[in-house]
């Protein structure tokens, strides 16, 4: 036994869901149900698996055309269906989804009536199922079947109204859709091109999800930058304090101009005047050419970073300083513009 679900769409605010099963060729009715919208289907279809699912679409989703084709032949008529029907339509071909239904012969030519609806009014009703575990087998319309033949029926289309109150004409209705649909517009939308949409909404979600974190990123870089220049702001704060305590009336605006500063006054005051290093440095003659940049003093070594015109004249501040230091050596050498800039590494001779 089969069970199949037909869903009824009667407006916005009212979906017939109707239950049947298959046995064999015996199609029998179960139940119907009544949801207000789209939302409650998850709850009203709970614990059921359908072997066949149909969805019905009101009339006043589909538009109907009434194409005059000059011969009778069905396969040249489906051939040259959509070429007739582009001549007759505002929208792109392309942009919607058609179906024949019914066919009027005449002695040398035929009459095709052909429904459409959008193609992404489509997509959108059919992903709106698929969102809510609904994969719809069959998209018809029982209210189009009800206006068969629509030959007949064709000037009562736009004053339609279909009524479900007589249930037993109703089941018999949706039994002959079920058994053979008057049309199905499923069949032109494939589950890929579903799924494309889906992926197109996706991403644009993940779009929007990485510019917001690209911003989140930025912000906290941003906060970072500005905790680390406050906290180098406190310590020369700290620092220039310091240095205020010591030379109570230096004027200075910078810790590096403050540092340079500090160690021109102790030298002026010579209280270094005990330390063999700096008195052997003093003694020393340096060219010109060669300028020292900074001096770092050590337990047993010094560093001595400078710069020169040539290596001519390093060579010679090394022999000065060999004369007085062990172990000197060039440690590193690089050339920028003009200059070369130098590491000379050395030993203090102990007193």
């Amino acid at each position: 036994m089969k069970t199949i679900l037909f869903i009824d769409v009667v407006s916005e605010e009212k979906i017939l869901l109707n239950f049947f099963k298959k046995n064999k060729s015996i199609l029998e009715f179960l139940d119907t149900k009544e949801i207000k919208s789209l939302s409650n289907i998850k709850e009203a279809l709970s614990g059921n698996n359908f072997h066949q699912i149909f969805l019905s679409l009101p009339l006043n989703l589909l538009s109907l055309r009434a194409l005059d084709i000059p011969f009778k032949d069905k396969k040249k008529i489906e051939e040259v269906l959509e070429g007739e029907l582009s001549q007759t339509i505002l929208d792109d071909i392309d942009e919607v989804v058609y179906k024949s239904f019914y066919y009027e012969f005449f002695e040398t030519s035929t009459k095709v009536y052909v429904a459409y609806l959008k193609r992404n009014k489509l997509k959108e009703i059919l992903w709106s199922f698929y969102e809510n575990d609904i994969k719809v087998d069959i998209v018809t319309s029982l209210e189009l079947s009800a206006l068969m033949p629509i030959s007949e029926n064709i000037a009562k289309v736009i004053d339609f109204s279909f009524s479900r109150e007589n249930f037993e004409e109703y089941a018999k209705l949706i039994q002959k859709e079920i058994s053979k649909p008057i049309l199905n517009f499923k069949k032109e939308i494939l589950f890929k091109d579903l799924m494309l949409n889906t992926f197109k909404k996706y991403i644009n979600i993940t779009i929007v999800l990485l510019f917001v974190l690209l911003s989140i990123i930025v912000l906290n870089f941003g906060l970072r930058i500005y905790e680390n220049k406050k906290k180098v702001k406190e310590l020369e704060n700290i620092i220039s304090s310091e240095i205020k305590k010591v030379l109570p009336h230096a004027n200075v605006y910078t810790v590096s101009v403050q540092l340079k500063s500090i160690i021109k006054e102790l030298k002026e005051k010579e209280i270094f005047i005990d330390i063999p290093v700096l008195e052997i440095l003093k003694n020393i003659k340096v060219s010109s050419d060669v300028n020292i940049d900074e001096i770092i003093i050590g337990s047993d070594s010094i560093l001595i970073n400078g710069n020169a015109n040539s290596m001519v004249n390093i060579n010679e501040f090394k022999t000065q300083l060999s004369s007085k230091f062990n172990s000197v050596s060039i440690s590193e050498t690089k050339r920028l513009s003009e200059k070369i800039f130098f590491t000379v590494t050395l030993k203090y001779k102990r007193i």
